[in-house]
């Protein structure tokens, strides 16, 4: 696109019912900002000062429900005069506006087409930019591809890619470094995992983390906290399990005995009385809530089995 040429400078100059010819810079020839305001300001000071001072002098100290009354009389006289004062000003400052805002008007009108060309070529910059970057993240994405082999599969190119990179004020050469360096890290750290003693299953599941944000303290984190979750949930299933195996344990020393009476009662029956048998102690040991030791000695003494449950310190 070329530039385009400085032009002759020409003096415009409106005439009625005539072509006019464009200007041949941006620059207003002439202007008047207006007379003076013309006013009796000296004496309007005096008397504002007259006032000001004569209700001060009345209103020096309020100590009374009388003193205090008059003060606000007086507030109130001030106040008035205060607001007929800037009630004037206003009325002249509206004046003085209206052709400030006529001309603000016309200037922005003038400056409309510059203001729709500015954003249309905008508009222009703003698609190539897009395209630009476009097209660089697609070179990149093929390299990546090409050099990553089996990593592209688990890291896809969109975890790497940052927006600056697509900038036109970074070169392709510095760009396409920052990747490298970036791929570089994440092979890095994925060398480090497979090195840990984990076993395959954990490593496994490491990675899994890892390459859900490609950062190895949040992954080992998770990963911990994973850890953690398990063996506290396999701990608590052994514990519940361990007043069932209680039970188990009693069901089959009750069999047992059972057995044995029904054993020594056919005996008895057909054999002279034996010397009884040697008794003792037992302990049975096992992990639970003092529900669970109820349960376990209630089945003891269904059992036949007498003695106590006592908790361990």
């Amino acid at each position: 696109m070329e530039a385009v040429n400085d032009t002759e400078v020409i003096e415009a100059e409106v005439i009625d019912n005539e072509k006019v010819e464009p200007s041949s810079e941006l620059h207003i020839i002439s202007y008047n900002p207006g007379s003076e305001v013309v006013g009796n300001f000296a004496a309007l000071k005096l008397y504002a000062e007259e006032q000001a001072d004569k209700y001060l002098e009345s209103t020096k100290e309020i100590v009374d429900e009388e003193s205090y009354k008059l003060a606000k009389k007086n507030r109130t006289q001030i106040n008035r005069l205060s607001k007929q004062l800037n009630s004037e000003r206003l009325a002249v400052k509206r004046k003085y506006l209206e052709p400030i805002e006529a001309f603000d008007a016309m200037v922005k009108e003038i400056d409309s087409p510059l203001k729709f060309a500015s954003e249309q070529i905008k508009e222009g910059l703003a698609a190539y930019d897009k395209k630009f970057a476009h097209e660089r993240y697609q070179l990149f994405e093929a390299e990546y591809k090409e050099n990553a082999e089996l990593l592209a599969d688990q890291v896809p190119f969109k975890m790497i890619w940052q927006d600056s990179y697509g900038n036109r004020s970074v070169t392709e050469d510095k760009a396409r470094e920052s990747i490298v360096n970036e791929f570089r890290r994440i092979r890095g750290d994925i060398d480090t995992i497979d090195a840990m003693n984990y076993s395959d299953e954990e490593r496994i599941e490491l990675k899994g983390f890892y390459f859900g944000n490609l950062d190895m303290n949040k992954a080992l984190t998770a990963f911990n906290e994973q850890r953690q979750a398990k063996e506290h949930a396999k701990r608590m299933e052994e514990e519940l399990s361990y007043p069932e195996q209680a039970k188990q344990a009693v069901l089959e020393a009750s069999d047992t005995r059972l057995n044995q009476q029904h054993e020594q009662t056919t005996t008895t029956q057909t054999k002279a009385p034996e010397k009884a048998l040697e008794r003792f102690t037992w302990h049975i040991i096992f992990e639970g809530t003092l529900e669970d030791a109820k349960a376990v000695a209630q089945e003891l003494k269904l059992a036949g089995y007498t003695g106590k449950i006592v908790k361990e310190q």
